[in-house]
This record gives C-alpha cells, sequence and structure tokens, in this order.
C-alpha cells in the first residue's frame, strides 16, 4: 500500500475512533485489493453501531478531510453501515456481506473495533441483488454504475466467486459473458462512460436475470 493510501487509512482510523458507539469500521474495496484508480474509485468504508442511527453526512465531510491530507484523489466516499441489532437478526443485507462476501473478507482492513460483520453468516440473495438494481437503473445518473453490477452479477450467477478486482472481471466478462457486457466493464476500468447502447442492453439483462 502507498504512502498516500497510508495516510489515508491512518487518518480515519483516528476519527472513527473519537466517534462514541462504533462497534466495528473497517476500509474494504479496491484501496486494499490494489485496484484503486485515482480519481475514478471511491473510498468504501463499513460500521457497525451500537446506536440506531448514524450520521453518514457528517461523517463524510470529516473523512473527506483525511482524503485531503492524504493527497489521494478519491471520487467520493461511501459509507455503508448497519446497527449492530441489524447483525444480530441478519438483515444487513449489503452485497460484500452476501453475494461478494468473499472479496469482502480478503480485502478489508479493521481500522476500530472487532469484526463484529462475522456476527452475521453469509448467505446468498441474487433475487434481491436483481431488485435492488432494477431500482437503480430508474435513475439516469446510476445507468452507468448499474451496468457494471449487472456484468458482475451475471458473472456471480454463473458460479464465478473471485478473485473480483477489476482486471480480473474484464478478463471473465471476455471470456463468459457478450460484447456489450466487455465494453461496459472495460469503460469502466478507463473511468469512462459505456457505450450508451451497450449500458441499455445489459440492464436490460436484469428482467432475465431476475
Amino acid at each position: 500500500m502507498s504512502n498516500r493510501r497510508l495516510r489515508l487509512v491512518e487518518c480515519t482510523r483516528q476519527l472513527v475512533s473519537n466517534i462514541p458507539g462504533i462497534v466495528e469500521a473497517a476500509i474494504y474495496g479496491s484501496l486494499v485489493r490494489g485496484d484503486f484508480l485515482p480519481g475514478c474509485s471511491d473510498l468504501d468504508i463499513f460500521i457497525v453501531t451500537s446506536r440506531p442511527l448514524l450520521d453518514t453526512h457528517r461523517l463524510s465531510q470529516l473523512i473527506s478531510m483525511c482524503t485531503e491530507l492524504s493527497g489521494l484523489e478519491v471520487r467520493g466516499i461511501d459509507i455503508a453501515w448497519c446497527s449492530l441489532d441489524e447483525i444480530l437478526s441478519h438483515k444487513c443485507n449489503y452485497k460484500f456481506l452476501t453475494i461478494y462476501r468473499n472479496d469482502f473478507e480478503q480485502n478489508h482492513i479493521i481500522i476500530h473495533g472487532k469484526p463484529a460483520h462475522t456476527l452475521q453468516p453469509p448467505y446468498w440473495t441474487p433475487q434481491a441483488r436483481c431488485r435492488r438494481l432494477a431500482k437503480l437503473a430508474r435513475k439516469t445518473s446510476m445507468r452507468s454504475i448499474v451496468a457494471g453490477e449487472v456484468v458482475k452479477l451475471m458473472l456471480a450467477l454463473q458460479g464465478y466467486r473471485g478473485p473480483w478486482d477489476k482486471h480480473s472481471v474484464l478478463s471473465m466478462a471476455r471470456e463468459k459473458l457478450d460484447r456489450c457486457s466487455y465494453e461496459v466493464w472495460a469503460s469502466y476500468i478507463r473511468c469512462g462512460e459505456p457505450p450508451s447502447d451497450c449500458a441499455t442492453s445489459v440492464i436490460k439483462k436484469l428482467g432475465q436475470l431476475c
């Protein structure tokens, strides 16, 4: 991990350690996996809290100070969180704790607390993921992101279980999926927008998957 990334991790660690009620805080995804693209990738953070509410907007503002201090350019700060009660009742349904759980387990750093997420066993939720993506696809601003997520979902439904780094997904899309699926993911790696016809074609596949 580069010095900039290490500075970002340490700054975020110090910040969340001073917030009451946080049971677990973890950085995961591309920053840890090694396929982070400056200016294109998000900083992914997962939090388990003992309290029923978390002000993610305020927390995102604070963490953005860490990104500025580190000198690492991130596209955005994506904070996912669940209460401890949701974990214990197995209702924390994020994709990284369900369909892509193996990737999360291999590519996360706990920066505060203990691994409370392990109290929720992994389970398979393809239909729930389909419905979530279909809902997001109604938003024009989300269509390119949704198209990329559909590519990953198609691979998962064909039995692919990782690795989920960007270049491995690109290779598998070339091997197992159609041209548009490959073009959508290739555009994502280039930090560009996918061809509109290909994005539409891939999103339409949700009807078949769901």
